[in-house]
């Protein structure tokens, strides 16, 4: 999962600490059997993929994302894994290709949700599962930032990825995958929490990450980010402290 993420080292210090505990929450979710064979669309810098090894016993997984840096990251963090350029919109593989197809927070990223989640039912097998997971928006990892910013007067917060999200809530994710035509749909919430010993900790993240937030305050002034950075240690404290963010999960039968 690229979205507007250009280096992955980056990308794992921001948000790969949720992507990893809601992989581990999911995986077991599936129940999938020994020996399956996965796919991971999306997979980023491997964080689902890594569940997957971990914890299914599975034949083979591969996995497919638009970012060659995020590529380059996952097979630092997973050497040895089959990790492939490919778009979600247009799987590189054959018709009922794998038994279990899988995506973390890819959904909430993609400008046609429904599309994607066509080609992952494709290379699908009959009675095989696809399973997903997205970003809840009221619990995003960032709301925190964004709603610090509002209270600071920062400006452009049109940019808030809250109201980016074509798919985030646990109704919305069911709909879409029963519209693809799978079969016995459930949908369950997985949360995770991060800890933080210190604010600045939490502050640093925040200076390094890429995509919307990261833009966001680089884009503000230097009084501006201070009057965000104190409107955040206000509301979360000078540590340690918990950053929950919770994503709606769904699997289905094809």
């Amino acid at each position: 999962m690229s979205g507007a993420h250009t280096d992955g080292e980056a990308y794992d210090r921001a948000v790969g600490r949720w992507s990893r505990i809601l992989g581990q929450e999911f995986v077991p979710w599936l129940g999938v059997r020994r020996d399956a064979s996965w796919l991971d669309v999306g997979c980023g810098t491997g964080a689902l993929t890594a569940a997957i090894l971990d914890l299914a016993w599975p034949g083979r997984v591969t996995g497919v994302d638009t970012s060659q840096a995020f590529l380059e990251q996952a097979r630092r963090n997973l050497p040895g894994a089959d990790l492939r350029l490919g778009d979600a919109m247009a799987l590189p593989f054959s018709a009922g290709a794998f038994d279990v197809t899988v995506s973390g927070l890819m959904l909430s990223h993609v400008s046609d949700p429904a599309g994607a989640a066509a080609e992952m039912v494709r290379v699908t097998r009959p009675g095989g599962t696809v399973g997903v997971y997205v970003w809840d928006a009221d619990r995003y990892v960032t709301r925190h930032y964004w709603e610090a910013a509002a209270a600071a007067g920062a400006p452009r917060l049109d940019e808030d990825p809250r109201r980016r999200f074509p798919i985030a809530s646990g109704r919305a994710v069911a709909d879409l995958m029963r519209n693809t035509g799978l079969r016995e749909v459930q949908t369950r919430a997985l949360e995770a929490w991060v800890r933080f010993e210190t604010f600045d900790e939490y502050w640093q993240g925040l200076l390094g990450r890429q995509g919307h937030t990261g833009s966001h305050l680089a884009s503000l002034p230097a009084g501006l980010q201070d009057a965000v950075r104190r409107e955040l240690e206000q509301r979360l404290g000078p540590g340690p402290f918990e950053i929950a963010a919770r994503a709606w999960a769904a699997r289905g039968r094809r």
